[in-house]
């Protein structure tokens, strides 16, 4: 039920009377009106702050997450790396290359061509193939370059030392006895 002019003649009040309660009654309206209106501002205006926060925490969560997924995926590639390398090297050995230059043709070749399979590389062949026949040199046994090794004589009494030993010994006879 409103309250009207009408209703307030119907009582048998004045137009005095009624003018000062519909004056009154307009005040209190207009205020409750505007503290209402005020209420849902601060309503709006902290539920865009926690907005704004949860954003905020939101994005950094995210940028939190996708650092440790590249952190991760990082390491993941490190490891995978890693043991393709070591499988490198054990094929390398088994293929007959020199020690020596293993780690140097592990880097000639691209890892990321390289595929496991079952704990051992897929198609060692195929994957070797380049590294064989750009660096056939350091594969096989060495061959003996250069001057032969000197095979000097031996302490048994036999060879070039017994001999000086004995003319030594001829000298010394000869010119001391």
């Amino acid at each position: 039920m409103s309250l009207t002019r009408s209703y307030l003649k119907s009582m048998g009040l004045s137009e005095e009377q009624i003018s000062a309660i519909i004056e009154k009654h307009t005040e209190t309206i207009s205020g409750l009106k505007e503290e209402r209106e005020k209420a849902a501002a601060e309503a709006v205006e902290t539920l865009t702050q926690e907005r704004d926060k949860l954003q905020a925490d939101l994005e950094k969560a995210i940028g939190d997450a996708s650092k440790v997924q590249a952190e991760y995926n990082a390491y993941k590639a490190e490891q995978t790396n890693a043991v393709k390398r070591a499988l490198l090297k054990e094929a390398l050995e088994g293929a007959g290359a020199n020690p020596a230059a293993i780690d140097l043709l592990v880097d000639c070749i691209s890892l990321d061509e390289i595929e496991i399979e079952n704990n051992a590389i897929k198609d060692v062949d195929s994957a070797l193939y380049t590294v064989k026949t750009d660096h056939a040199a350091l594969f096989g046994k060495p061959e003996g370059r250069g001057t032969p090794p000197i095979d000097p004589p031996g302490g048994d009494g036999t060879g070039a030392a017994s001999d000086v030993r004995q003319i030594a010994q001829k000298y010394h006879e000869t010119f001391y006895s």
